[in-house]
């Protein structure tokens, strides 16, 4: 393994267990499998994210409380998602649109109100030092006009030493280049 890569992890998001070893050489997973390679074991080549390696207890603990924020926005806790937020956070929207600016201005942004209902599910996260890039899978329906909004989607998360969230920066399925630039991945 690349000195300079050995604090990157990858793992998938039905993963994360302090028991798994990095060990074996069998290919690496495809993204959306189950995380491990088809020997049983962790991956240790590069991957579309990096090195794969035993996770740290820095990036695990990352990694739990993205989780935990996931689950209380998909079940409309958004103050208990607002939990692992700094309150200088910074949220990068797409497309140039204006980035929203502290927590208080975020935690009212999550409130739906053209959406009837949404959800966002992790796929994949990928740990570089004080980031974290999430592959995720969005659905939403709009409120009144019933459309509904299927997407895969990539978000880069900068986290203090605290676990804070300090910044989020999203990107649509295509800028997949740009995410991985972005979480410092390539």
């Amino acid at each position: 393994m690349s000195a300079l890569l050995t604090d990157e992890v990858r793992i998938a998001a039905g993963h994360g267990s302090r028991d798994y070893e990095a060990r074996g050489t069998a290919p690496c997973p495809s993204p959306g499998s189950t995380g491990l390679c088809a020997n049983g074991r962790l991956p240790t080549r590069p991957t579309l994210a990096g090195y794969c390696a035993v996770m740290a207890d820095r990036g695990e603990e990352f990694v739990a409380r993205l989780r935990r924020g996931y689950e209380a926005f998909n079940r409309g806790d958004y103050d208990a998602a607002m939990e692992m937020a700094h309150p200088g956070i910074e949220f990068v929207r797409p497309g140039g649109q204006s980035p929203i600016a502290g927590a208080d201005a975020l935690r009212s942004w999550m409130e739906p109100d053209a959406f009837e209902e949404q959800k966002i599910e992790p796929l994949e996260f990928s740990v570089a030092k004080d980031k974290v890039l999430v592959r995720q899978h969005a659905r939403a329906r709009g409120a009144g006009s019933g459309i509904e909004i299927d997407i895969d989607s990539w978000s880069v998360w900068t986290l203090n030493d605290e676990g804070l969230a300090t910044r989020v920066e999203f990107f649509l399925h295509h800028q997949e280049a740009e995410a991985l630039e972005a979480a410092g991945l390539r």
